[in-house]
């Protein structure tokens, strides 16, 4: 659990510098984090049976936190 809260934190930075990049279009980003987050978990478990779900797991929860705290970041400005 603690290494897919990982992933997502790590997820989320470098989708963050792929956004910055201004090379893929925004309405890509979520599939970018899945790709991301499958491709870290399978180097943090070393291709181990799980990582797909994993990978998917901390993809999409990363897209989440991003999209909640920018959602309140609205409301707060």
């Amino acid at each position: 659990m603690i290494e897919t809260a990982l992933i997502s934190a790590i997820v989320l930075g470098l989708v963050e510098a792929v956004k910055r990049t201004n090379k893929i279009s925004e309405i890509y980003l979520p599939l970018v984090a899945i790709v991301i987050g499958i491709i870290i978990s399978g180097i943090a478990t070393m291709g181990g049976t799980d990582f797909l779900f994993e990978g998917i797991i901390a993809g999409l929860s990363a897209v989440g936190l991003y999209e909640v705290s920018i959602d309140k970041l609205k409301n707060v400005l």
